[in-house]
């Protein structure tokens, strides 16, 4: 237990959000905890870069940092028109994260019918998204936040139209 608020200690300087998740996991206020916040956590949006064909499917090419406490991926949605694609309510998720998005890099997320794990051997590839893409279609990429016992979406990237 002394080692446990040693690192509630630790945990207060360096990440104030910490403490209260660990509060709200074990159920109980954490003693030494008064740096924290009940403001909602904002995730940073992707920005999609392009859309290019990659048999037999797509690969989105985005520019992503996601490095925020309780970032579970992200959720692809699809519209006729970039406003539509930005205001839709459903989406699909990319499977397992196959690289961590903790630097501002150059990442693919494949998109191929009934493929949610990233091709073997391919590089810089983020996730895979189970779907269908059309041409004409445009796409827009949205980072998830599990939030205690839900998980949200973040604000919607930029809109890119598929090949």
């Amino acid at each position: 237990m002394k080692a446990l608020l040693k690192h509630i200690q630790v945990a207060r300087v360096r990440r104030p959000g910490f403490c209260l998740a660990l509060a709200l996991a074990l159920g109980l206020a954490a003693p030494g905890c008064t740096n924290y916040s009940s403001e909602q956590q904002t995730l940073n949006t992707p920005v999609l870069l392009g859309v290019t064909v990659e048999s037999p499917g797509h690969l989105i090419q985005i520019s992503a940092q996601n490095v925020e406490i309780g970032f579970t991926g992200y959720r692809m949605f699809t519209g006729t028109t970039a406003a539509e694609a930005q205001a839709a309510t459903s989406g699909v998720d990319c499977g397992a994260l196959n690289l961590a998005p903790n630097q501002s890099v150059f990442l693919f997320i494949e998109v191929k019918p009934n493929q949610n794990v990233v091709t073997p051997g391919a590089s810089n590839r983020l996730c895979a998204v189970p779907a269908q893409l059309t041409s004409g279609q445009f796409v827009v990429i949205r980072a998830l936040l599990f939030n205690a016992l839900t998980i949200s979406t973040g604000l919607p990237s930029n809109a890119a139209q598929v090949p």
